[in-house]
């Protein structure tokens, strides 16, 4: 599940903004260890 949250949103990588944006929303959704190992 996280895995196929990492491929959707590395799609996006072009919009910068909208990548930091889905990173910030996650990261106070999901903990930071998973974000490290899977962004």
């Amino acid at each position: 599940m996280y895995i196929k949250f990492n491929f959707e949103y590395g799609s996006l990588s072009e919009l910068e903004t909208t990548q930091k944006n889905t990173l910030s929303l996650l990261k106070m959704l999901i903990p930071n260890q998973i974000i490290l190992r899977y962004f």
